[in-house]
């Protein structure tokens, strides 16, 4: 998002989206101009805790008094639809193992006569069973699909 990928004569993005927080682009290109319970902004336009948002500070991570229910996942969202992208693609394989919990997959169908799970299409379809296979990489990741029912 912003300027550099959103810019006039050089949209690589969905061109209409702005950031969660403002890293310096303004207001035009942002929906907000700081991350909501006083976490860092990312150059990207991003909301996060960790040094890569924080450019190498150390933040103290927000929680609800007395919880650390934050502490327990940490669920990595992956779209099925990705690898069609001309630009920001990722393969299933390039997914960092050893930081998430789970991985959310996006998505599988749900058939509105049937109730039966089916495929969105070939591309998502064939991505299934290598999501699920880093599961071999890192033997605690917990691999889920989110459905999606056009009803």
């Amino acid at each position: 998002m912003g300027p550099t990928f959103c810019g006039v004569g050089n949209c690589t993005s969905t061109c209409n989206a702005k950031s969660e927080c403002d890293p310096g682009w303004g207001a035009e290109w942002s929906q907000q101009s700081v991350c909501p319970l006083n976490v860092c902004c990312s150059p990207f336009g991003f909301c996060g805790t960790t040094q890569d948002f924080c450019q190498g500070k150390t933040i103290p991570q927000p929680e609800c008094p007395g919880g650390h229910s934050a502490d327990q996942r940490l669920i990595g969202y992956y779209e099925g639809w990705n690898l069609a992208r001309h630009c920001g693609r990722m393969a299933p394989e390039d997914i960092p193992m050893g930081w998430y919990t789970h991985i959310n997959f996006a998505f599988a169908l749900i058939n509105p006569t049937t109730f039966h799970i089916e495929d969105m299409g070939p591309g998502p379809a064939a991505l299934y069973s290598r999501v699920t296979a880093l599961k071999q990489r890192q033997d605690n990741l917990k691999v889920w699909i989110g459905m999606f029912s056009p009803n």
